[in-house]
C-alpha cells in the first residue's frame, strides 16, 4: 500500500504532498534537460512536455492504488508514470533508446508500457493522438468481465483511468462510432 493509500490519521492530509512535489520537481526537470540539452544534442527527436499537466497525473497517480487499476495516457502522462513507479532512469532513457530498463529501449519517449507487479499498470500506449480510448475501455470491460462473469473478487473497486488532451476527443479513438452519424 502506498503512503497515499494509507487512511488519513485525525487531521492528517491523505495525500503524500512530498511524494507529489517531488515527482513533479522530476518531471519538470526531465523536461528541462531534455529542451534545453539532449534536443540540441540530437540525442533525443520528440520532447513532449508536461507542464502544466503534471500536477493533477501525478496526484491522480498516487491514488491508484489497487494492483488491478490501470491507466493508459499519451505522449505528455510523464507525470503519471513516476507517480506509478517508472524509474527516472527508465523515463528518461526512453526518450533515447537505452537497452537496461524494463522495456529495453523498445518505448519511445514517454509513451510506455509499464506492468507494474507493485501496483497499477500504464496500458499499452500508442502516439497516435486519441489512440488511447479504446484500449482503456477494453480494460474497463475487462474489470467488469472478471468482476461479474467470473466472479473474480480481486477487481473488486479496480478502475481504469484515461488521460488524453482536448483534441484528441475529435479523432476517431475518442467515442463510438453511431451508425446515424453521417461523414
Amino acid at each position: 500500500m502506498s503512503a497515499s493509500a494509507k487512511p488519513a490519521a485525525a487531521g492528517q492530509p491523505a495525500t503524500d504532498w512530498r511524494a507529489a512535489a517531488r515527482l513533479v520537481q522530476c518531471s519538470r526537470a526531465m523536461d528541462a534537460l531534455e529542451e534545453r540539452e539532449l534536443v540540441p544534442a540530437k540525442k533525443i527527436f520528440y520532447q513532449f512536455s508536461a507542464r502544466g499537466h503534471d500536477m493533477a497525473q501525478v496526484l491522480l497517480g498516487l491514488e491508484l492504488t489497487h494492483p488491478k487499476d490501470a491507466v493508459c495516457g499519451y505522449y505528455r502522462s510523464r507525470p503519471m508514470l513516476l507517480a506509478l513507479g517508472v524509474a527516472l532512469e527508465d523515463a528518461l532513457g526512453s526518450a533515447m533508446g537505452r537497452a537496461g530498463g524494463y522495456s529495453d529501449g523498445r518505448d519511445i519517449g514517454v509513451v510506455f508500457n509499464y506492468p507494474n507487479a507493485n501496483g497499477a499498470s500504464a496500458l499499452p500506449m500508442c502516439g497516435g493522438v486519441g489512440a488511447q480510448y479504446t484500449p482503456t475501455a477494453g480494460y474497463a470491460q475487462a474489470i467488469e468481465y472478471c468482476k461479474t462473469v467470473l466472479s473474480d473478487r480481486a477487481y473488486d473497486g479496480a478502475i481504469s483511468v484515461v488521460l488524453g488532451g482536448d483534441a484528441s476527443v475529435a479523432t476517431n479513438g475518442f467515442g463510438p462510432r453511431l451508425p446515424w452519424r453521417r461523414r
